[in-house]
């Protein structure tokens, strides 16, 4: 696959084209995308709290390197809102409107591959959302192929992986642990 980010159309959306050997895909990252139980929408200005306690979680942020400092926090909480070019970031959302976490799809540090990831709030574990999310993400970025790469030691994120049907490609060390490369293909 060969990854080609633009901004098209009267809008200039960014967008993510894919190039493989049977096509090209366009994917829109600035899409809100809705699940039975969720909306997934690029995070915005009134999220950043949210972000930010997120960021900061010791719970959530186990096996992320740890919470983030104040300073670090707020600057990453804020360049959220304003993803790199060619990555995707949705804010998941209860269609009640409580935030419960976010999935970014990026470029891997591989080059070759898309990555999905994502960090839930405590209160969200355990209800399928986080499987609902990225599930979402994935059907609407009907790549060929994706990565997760996750801690072995995260059980909790290994099961989701392998809920959506993702396999085990790799293990390696990095960041001082473990790590384990899911694939959808």
């Amino acid at each position: 696959m060969v990854f080609h980010f633009c901004k098209t159309g009267a809008d200039s959306v960014p967008r993510l084209v894919v190039f493989t050997t049977t096509g090209y895909i366009f994917m829109d990252f600035s899409k809100h995308l809705e699940t039975d139980r969720l909306i997934l929408q690029p995070p915005v200005h009134g999220d950043l709290l949210f972000i930010y306690r997120l960021l900061r979680n010791r719970y959530t942020r186990r096996f992320l390197g740890g919470p983030l400092s104040h300073r670090c926090a707020m600057a990453r909480a804020q360049s959220y809102l304003s993803p790199p070019e060619g990555s995707g970031l949705w804010m998941a959302k209860a269609r009640q409107g409580k935030r419960l976490g976010l999935v970014y799809l990026t470029p891997h540090s591989d080059g070759t591959d898309m990555e999905v990831s994502y960090q839930f709030h405590p209160a969200a574990w355990g209800r399928g959302y986080g499987q609902e999310a990225v599930s979402a993400v994935l059907h609407q970025a009907a790549l060929p192929r994706v990565i997760a790469e996750t801690q072995q030691s995260n059980l909790r994120s290994v099961r989701l992986l392998e809920a959506l049907g993702m396999h085990e490609i790799d293990r390696l060390l990095r960041f001082g642990a473990q790590q384990v490369i899911y694939a959808t293909a």
